[in-house]
């Protein structure tokens, strides 16, 4: 969703009976004036397991949702004992987001609700991280211009 002006915006859980479980993320645009709108689309479970799946890009490439941001963002379901590894170009920051399970990221480990950044030393540097499912896990995977202000993991 693109607010820009004149969009009012809730989520509620429509179920009596089944509980829900909502992530909401804002990025913020690239810039003022961007007209609103709006795109909603479900990624099958079988694009997402065990691998990255490209959910959101600045062009839409890979059949993702369109944002108005320099950032990919990957989603993965991780089966218990996987892992998978991503490697981001020079200039890049990562920031991880663990949904629901539990997986490590280095020496951390990292439970539903946990996240974690990390960002290229220089940057000319290739950065690349490894990331292993203690349980399954589902996971958020965000590729973003590297800022000198966040710490390095």
């Amino acid at each position: 969703m693109s607010a820009g002006t004149g969009i009012v915006h809730s989520e509620f859980n429509a179920s009596k009976t089944t509980v829900a479980h909502l992530l909401q993320i804002w990025l913020l645009p690239e810039r003022d004036g961007i007209e609103p709108g709006y795109e909603e689309k479900h990624f099958a479970a079988e694009h997402k397991h065990n691998r990255w799946c490209l959910i959101a890009s600045r062009d839409g490439r890979e059949g993702s949702l369109r944002v108005h941001q320099d950032i990919a963002l990957y989603a993965t379901v991780l089966a218990e004992n996987q892992q998978l590894e991503y490697a981001a170009q020079p200039g890049r920051s990562l920031y991880i987001q663990i949904a629901r399970g539990s997986a490590t990221l280095g020496d951390s480990l990292l439970e539903a609700g946990d996240a974690a950044k990390v960002d290229a030393a220089k940057l000319d540097e290739h950065l690349s991280i490894v990331i292993s499912a203690g349980e399954e896990a589902e996971i958020l995977l965000f590729d973003l211009p590297a800022h000198s202000t966040l710490p390095s993991h």
